[in-house]
């Protein structure tokens, strides 16, 4: 069990949780369920079991997580001493007051509430509720759930891209089929990996910053994903990643061996490569949709006036007027949908979370739910400048995981689903203190 640990102990750099194969049976059971719980549960089993199997899937994945407050509600103030830690305690105390305030302030029916909260607003108590348990998890253990996380994530991802080379739906869920040139491609988003961008992180980051990890494959997967997966907002966003990990590298003067960059860039050509010949109708189908082709010419104006991105403006300005038609822009309406039940409404879909965030809980659940994430890239920021850190590694890709979702704003999930990447974030800074605790002997 130690070995890991003292095995990190002797690099410059320590690394980061999930990247060490790690078996060993002390609390297996109780971790494999907690495994189950975090990651299979709301994905959903990796997309492989449909989702009415478990009538309301949320539901169960929010009373799973409710159990965990319960039964770990005495690490409550190990939870505060955390970066960001009072920040997402204050947040989940709102999102109690705010159902309260839903039912008794708003008279809003029992049902509605918690059919409105399910859908979009239960995701930082979930993770509370992970957060009380991985917190009294030795460093050992939590390197093992985080390998179990990376290697799950890797084979799905691969699961996805076997599915669009023989064109086959494989997953439980169905998926959009888009005719180019001919040319039948899928796109299954409730396939794609939850914690995709994670891998990315975390496995490109330390290939540049590890001398013995090599697992090349293991970032381009989820990367050969975002691009068959036709969604321009994310390769956008993984494109900035990638060049914020080089630069916050630069800045907190880490050593990279130039041959490591050149290797990379090597291997990026053969993908890419690989690429085009496996995916020549879904490269087409990227270069349509950014516009690169003679065919189209997306123009700013173009850009902002047409399209999904638009639209989802378009629901956020909604969201700001109606809100503030009631008076309500600092409390919002409380936990109601804006539309009939069976018409379209933002306040249940997901187009644009900042229009649902700001129709039922204001402004101030808008500013209580960025909050901890703007604490814990400050927490990381001073990591990134501190001289002979050893954590540098965990500073550069919390950043580089944060900072692209600003450009991405409209449509990024960060701030409602807490369950994932800043599930994530935290427990690095849970990794951190624990190691900071450990005295090695000499």
């Amino acid at each position: 069990m130690a070995k890991i640990l003292i095995e990190s102990l002797k690099h410059k750099q320590y690394k980061l949780p999930g990247l060490q194969n790690s078996f060993f049976t002390h609390k297996l059971l109780p971790d494999i369920i907690f495994f189950i719980v975090v990651v299979a549960l709301p994905s959903s089993f990796f997309a492989l079991i449909p989702d009415s199997f478990f009538f309301d899937l949320r539901i169960v994945f929010f009373t799973c997580s409710s159990l965990y407050i319960i039964l770990y509600l005495k690490n409550i103030k190990k939870i505060g001493k955390l970066p960001g830690g009072i920040a997402l305690l204050t947040l989940c105390t709102f999102l109690i007051w705010q159902i309260a305030y839903s039912l008794l302030s708003k008279d809003i029916p029992f049902v509605e509430v918690i059919t409105v909260f399910r859908a979009n607003f239960f995701y930082p108590l979930s993770a509370l509720g992970f957060l009380l348990y991985v917190i009294e998890m030795d460093v050992i253990r939590i390197y093992r759930f985080m390998n179990w996380l990376l290697i799950t994530t890797f084979i799905q991802g691969v699961l996805y891209i076997i599915s669009n080379i023989f064109n086959i739906n494989i997953f439980a869920f169905g998926a959009l089929e888009y005719e180019y040139e001919g040319a039948i491609l899928l796109q299954n988003m409730s396939a794609i990996p939850h914690y995709n961008e994670i891998l990315f992180a975390f496995t490109f980051a330390s290939t540049l910053f590890l001398k013995k990890y090599n697992k090349h494959f293991f970032w381009a997967i989820p990367l050969i994903v975002t691009i068959i997966s036709i969604v321009r907002s994310q390769m956008i966003v993984y494109s900035i990643l990638m060049l914020l990990i080089l630069v916050l590298a630069k800045i907190s003067k880490t050593k990279i061996n130039f041959s490591k960059i050149l290797k990379i860039l090597l291997l990026g050509i053969l993908f890419l490569v690989l690429i085009l010949y496996l995916f020549p109708s879904h490269v087409g189908g990227v270069v349509t949709r950014f516009g690169l082709d003679n065919q189209e010419k997306i123009s700013q104006k173009k850009y902002l006036e047409e399209g999904t991105f638009y639209l989802r403006l378009e629901l956020i300005k909604d969201s700001y007027k109606r809100t503030k038609s009631n008076n309500n822009l600092f409390m919002g309406n409380g936990y109601i949908r804006e539309a009939r039940k069976g018409e379209a409404d933002f306040v249940i879909g997901g187009d644009t979370l900042i229009a649902p965030v700001i129709y039922t809980e204001g402004f101030i659940g808008l500013f209580l739910r960025i909050l901890p994430i703007i604490i814990l890239v400050i927490y990381f920021f001073k990591l990134l400048f501190i001289k002979t850190n050893k954590f540098n590694l965990f500073a550069v890709v919390s950043i580089a995981l944060v900072l692209p979702e600003i450009i991405n704003l409209v449509q990024t999930k960060f701030f409602v689903y807490y369950t994932r990447e800043v599930f994530i974030l935290f427990i690095l800074t849970i990794v951190i203190q624990k190691i900071n605790k450990i005295k090695p002997k000499k």
